[in-house]
């Protein structure tokens, strides 16, 4: 089927329709995020504090790892599973936040409050000046770390967010910190090779013959939470 200047019609139909279907699509996707911010808008910080302790240790968990007798070259090995786990882990918060900034870019702005607006200023000029820079001018030139860009990326989610309920925030940072404590002990009764190194050089209390790395990456991180 032609037009009148002899124009194939067909191609030119499944193009609008694609295009058509496709802005639907976005509309509708842009419609759900902003209806999904109106619980972000009050549980974005907290989900994200707690997300900081749990999901690191998720990762360790789900690696299936073996501190038995340490070789830290294996240690640092991620498995599979792990690996996709924390880049899935990297996709929500990137589109958490995003949805998250989105909503206070174009929704009704809240009255203002004091914001720590010179910390976030802070922060940029932290990640600019020791990531950035060192990336582009160092030896080996190369993109800045991604870790480094996501914890710049929640920091604004967190700034947008600031009328956020403080009590709310402390109970999922306690939460937060009781399951990865719980979840350092329990391994111990089914598969201690996870979380505890048996005797090794590192062990200096006397009496003590083993090291608790419980899911953080290593002993001394573990001691720290």
């Amino acid at each position: 089927m032609t037009d009148a200047l002899g124009v194939p019609l067909g191609p030119v139909l499944l193009y609008g329709a694609v295009a058509l279907v496709a802005s639907l699509m976005l509309i509708v996707a842009m419609g759900a995020s902003l209806h999904a911010d109106t619980l972000l808008r009050r549980h974005y910080v907290p989900v994200l504090t707690f997300g900081i302790a749990v999901v690191p240790a998720a990762a360790v968990l789900i690696s299936g790892r073996d501190v038995t007798s340490l070789d830290f070259a294996a240690l640092q090995r991620a498995t599979d599973a792990a690996t996709v786990f924390l880049r899935l882990s990297s996709i929500a918060l990137v589109g958490l936040t995003g949805v998250r900034l989105l909503s206070n870019a174009l929704g009704r702005r809240p009255a203002p409050l004091p914001g720590p607006t010179g910390l976030l200023i802070a922060l940029v000029a932290y990640v600019v000046a020791h990531y950035v820079l060192n990336s582009v001018f160092g030896t080996e030139p190369g993109l800045p770390e991604q870790q480094a860009l996501y914890a710049v990326l929640a920091m604004f989610g967190v700034y947008a967010s600031r009328q956020a309920d403080s009590r709310v925030l402390l109970m999922a940072a306690k939460w937060g910190l009781l399951v990865v404590m719980l979840g350092s002990l329990a391994p111990l009764a089914f598969d201690p090779g996870l979380v505890r190194q048996e005797a090794g050089a590192e062990l200096r209390i006397p009496g003590v013959t083993f090291r608790l790395f419980g899911l953080g990456s290593n002993a001394n991180s573990i001691a720290a939470l």
